[in-house]
């Protein structure tokens, strides 16, 4: 179910909406200012965000507008919530369609979180980190992807590590180093770290034909989800994508 990132201050409203909205399944994680939501939005990129406009440190407004700034490729969708500003005037402000007026009863608020999960789901392409130190491998597998998916390659293990650290990617295809090496310069070791720490992203490894025994143990292991050997069919990959990720 989806996680619901909710910044809000005020420990009443809080207790209510997670009450509501965890009722329907939702994960709810709660920051009690603006500077704590951008912090937990870096940590854990949420499906939605209930924002108040008047929250301390860094008020919504600002708050949405660092979001924008930082983060220019994400459209996660923000929920409203406030009692002094007009719908239509505060939407506008925050280029958001999706507007709650304090107080909101249980079933509308369940109804807007709805509602804005799934334009989102609609509009939103799967975000894709493609790993390869080989830039003719990194570029083939960008050229397969870009068409369906959002991608963005690296070209360096230490980059790719970074980036899935601070940056949230529904799957990562990593090109997986021939020489053997297993530790976090290499493209095992992006895959181990996925697989310890980020379960929730959808791994693919990309192996070369004599890497037979290594895609199996990679497989048993649960480190990758799909090995794919190269070379192969035309639009297997953005396939095995869509299947294990959905």
């Amino acid at each position: 179910m989806a996680h619901i990132l909710l910044v809000e201050d005020d420990a009443e409203v809080v207790g209510y909406a997670r009450n509501v909205l965890e009722a329907k399944g939702f994960t709810v994680e709660v920051a009690g200012d603006g500077e704590a939501g951008l912090v937990a939005y870096m940590t854990r990129r949420p499906d939605l965000i209930l924002l108040d406009v008047f929250v301390p440190r860094i008020d919504g407004v600002r708050f949405a507008r660092q979001l924008q700034e930082k983060f220019p490729g994400d459209r996660v969708p923000i929920v409203v919530w406030t009692g002094a500003y007009e719908p239509e005037s505060i939407g506008d402000l925050l280029a958001t369609p999706h507007v709650l007026r304090k107080p909101a009863a249980s079933d509308e608020l369940v109804e807007v979180v709805q509602r804005a999960l799934g334009e989102e789901t609609k509009a939103r392409a799967l975000r894709v980190l493609v790993v390869s130190s080989s830039v003719a491998t990194l570029r083939a597998l960008v050229e397969e992807l870009r068409a369906e998916f959002d991608v963005h390659p690296a070209s360096r293990w230490d980059e790719a590590l970074v980036l899935v650290e601070v940056r949230p990617f529904e799957a990562v295809v990593v090109d997986v180093s021939p020489d053997g090496a297993r530790d976090e310069r290499d493209g095992v070791g992006i895959l181990r770290a996925l697989h310890a720490r980020h379960r929730d992203t959808a791994r693919v490894a990309v192996i070369a034909p004599e890497q037979h025994e290594l895609g199996s143990d990679l497989k048993e292991s649960g480190t990758a989800e799909v090995v794919l050997t190269r070379p192969w069919d035309k639009g297997a990959l953005p396939q095995e994508l869509h299947a294990i990720v959905g």
